[in-house]
């Protein structure tokens, strides 16, 4: 039987502590297929988590402030959103990609943030200056998607 790599508690990109065959040692086609159902799994409870939390808050800008609020809500949102898929397509590539060692993955680190940085302002330059939405509204949005990543990031498993 196969060997997993060695953790110590606890396994990088994985939410939670080790499952414990890997903490065991023991690894199979089995256990890898539940761990990366488990990280889709989390994936697309954090998409799910945001769509809902930024339809919440645009539904309420619709409510007390009118359709331009909930719109400029929803593109705050979606900035979050963005940001999240950038985050997640960069995770996914270096993954697949090949063993890099600690000096690379700092530079995937740091480039990673730099490029969601600059996702994030480009779109909300965008949205304030260029489509000229409603500042309170865009950011609130933004905040609430972000909140997405707080609530559903919490959850641990074993």
């Amino acid at each position: 039987m196969p060997r997993c790599p060695p953790v110590c508690g606890s396994v990088p990109g994985w939410p939670g502590p080790a499952p414990a065959v890997w903490r065991r040692g023991e690894c199979n086609l089995l256990s890898l297929r539940q761990i990366v159902g488990s990280l889709l799994s989390r994936i697309r409870r954090v998409l799910l988590a945001q769509l809902l939390l930024v339809l919440l808050a645009s539904v309420v800008f619709l409510v007390k402030s009118g359709g331009f609020q909930a719109g400029s809500a929803g593109f705050g949102g979606m900035i979050a959103l963005a940001n999240v898929l950038l985050l997640e397509w960069r995770r996914d590539r270096t993954d697949k990609g090949r063993a890099i060692d600690a000096r690379q993955s700092l530079r995937v680190l740091y480039r990673s943030a730099l490029e969601r940085m600059l996702l994030v302002g480009l779109l909300v330059t965008l949205g304030l200056g260029v489509l000229d939405l409603d500042p309170l509204a865009l950011l609130t949005g933004f905040i609430v998607g972000q909140m997405a990543l707080l609530l559903t990031g919490t959850h641990r498993t074993d």
